[in-house]
């Protein structure tokens, strides 16, 4: 090779080479600044950081599970959306609460979350990962946590979510006021002997269901009663046939 021709190959290759360092730099240099600026920074169950300079307003919630949980945490004007199954008066406790919140979501259109405006999204992990990072490419702060399988992981999706909404103190609240309830309920109960326990099975639209990690398993510790299908010793969740829950 000409020595002219490489020389000409070494200038190109040095100079891509540094408009990527000075790309990477800004890039750096962007995030840092972000990073100084936030109020307050919290990390969802992915790993992922979000970085917020006030609290959000415009909250936007997909679990059933997460709107029950919001309402109490912040007032009705900081939310956007709440997922479509919190009008389901079956699987609902907030039918009438949720009529103050006018928008709903379902997950399947990034276009109409984007409509919404965002500066939060709070989704569980069980939603398909495409549609995370959907949201997370049109730069929607999007909050991945994880599904609860005890009281404790309850207890903890509590606070991770009011840290999150910037109401670490009200999540707080929110677990002493629920480990209070189940003290109560508990001391109504009394102690009921094994033999003597209820044994019941939780039934899905699709048939009875179980799962060896679920906090339906520890809501029944609690109110003192036996998941019968425990007995089955099935070690995958699924829907189990009805020879088997006679």
């Amino acid at each position: 090779m000409p020595k002219q021709k490489y020389q000409k190959i070494i200038t190109a290759l040095l100079l891509c080479l540094s408009i990527l360092l000075i790309v990477a730099g800004c890039s750096s240099d962007s995030a840092q600044k972000s990073n100084s600026t936030a109020a307050y920074t919290v990390t969802d169950s992915q790993g992922h950081k979000l970085y917020f300079k006030e609290k959000p307003q415009r909250i936007i919630s997909m679990s059933i599970s997460t709107d029950e949980i919001l309402i109490d945490l912040v007032p009705s004007s900081r939310i956007a959306a709440f997922s479509r199954l919190v009008d389901d008066p079956g699987i609902s406790n907030i039918v009438e609460r949720a009529q103050s919140v006018g928008s709903r979501v379902d997950g399947q259109s990034s276009e109409a979350i984007m409509a919404l405006h965002p500066d939060l999204i709070l989704i569980p992990d069980f939603v398909k990962p495409e549609v995370i990072q959907s949201l997370r490419d049109m730069n929607l702060q999007v909050y991945v946590y994880k599904t609860p399988k005890s009281m404790d992981d309850v207890r903890q999706c509590i606070r991770f979510l009011g840290e999150a909404v910037g109401e670490k103190e009200r999540g707080e609240m929110m677990v002493t006021a629920m480990d209070e309830h189940l003290k109560k309920v508990q001391d109504k109960i009394g102690k009921i002997p094994k033999e003597k326990q209820k044994r019941i099975v939780f039934m899905r639209s699709n048939g009875a269901y179980y799962s060896p990690e679920a906090s339906f398993n520890d809501v029944c510790r609690y109110a003192q009663v036996r998941n019968a299908l425990e007995e089955l010793h099935y070690d995958k969740p699924g829907i189990v046939n009805q020879e088997a829950v006679v």
